[in-house]
């Protein structure tokens, strides 16, 4: 049987190891086992994402995952900018209207624009992709904070704040918002540092990545 590599956003290419697992029995999910290796699945996880805290496991849809998100972190009334780059973003937008959030949507091209705007900006990211959204505000001059994954150590490192663990991020971002002098340098960092990031090194740079994740 021939061999197919996927490079979309899912279904993807499962490993053989993987493949031969689902075809185990089943096992009681409320049972013991399942609880261990739930448990197991979470602790691998938690340093794949950059967080001591625990990771949630979806059995849904991506479309499951994002109305998660979204109803988790925002409530009726309250603001959300999105600058979508195709369907899943259009649709996150459109599960926010349903909950009740004031959606301001901005096209790819004016999400800088709309980013100048404002004054602290929290990358949260899986540490697989490249960090467009955290460069575009740090280009803004906006204090930008992401995890501390390795892409982001390699492109942000000096520029963007990086946090090792959930508990981290409020304290980091009340000094942010209301310390001018951190605010001053964490800005000019920031500038420079999205000078590197002109539309060809950042093709360089996806092409770099999907090599790696080809040979690995």
């Amino acid at each position: 049987m021939s061999k197919q590599l996927l490079f979309i956003p899912g279904p993807v290419t499962v490993a053989e190891p993987v493949l031969a697992a689902m075809g185990k029995p089943m096992i009681d999910h409320r049972g013991p086992e399942f609880k261990e290796l739930q448990a197991s699945i979470v602790r691998k996880l938690q340093p794949v994402f950059g967080t001591t805290s625990d990771v949630l496991l979806l059995g849904c849809s991506g479309t499951g995952g994002l109305e998660a998100a979204m109803t988790n972190m925002f409530g009726p009334g309250e603001k959300v900018l999105v600058a979508p780059v195709g369907v899943f973003g259009n649709r996150f937008a459109e599960i926010a209207r349903t909950w009740g959030v004031d959606v301001t949507l901005r096209p790819r091209g004016e999400a800088r624009a709309a980013l100048a705007d404002a004054r602290v900006v929290l990358h949260i990211s899986d540490g697989a992709r490249f960090p467009s959204f955290a460069i575009a505000a740090l280009a803004a001059g906006v204090p930008t904070i992401a995890r501390a994954t390795a892409i982001n150590r390699e492109l942000l490192s000096g520029a963007a704040t990086l946090t090792e663990g959930d508990d981290d991020v409020l304290p980091l971002l009340e000094e942010l918002w209301d310390s001018p002098t951190r605010r001053a340098i964490t800005i000019a960092a920031g500038r420079s540092r999205a000078q590197d990031f002109a539309p060809a090194n950042a093709a360089r740079a996806y092409v770099a990545l999907y090599r790696e994740v080809v040979r690995g």
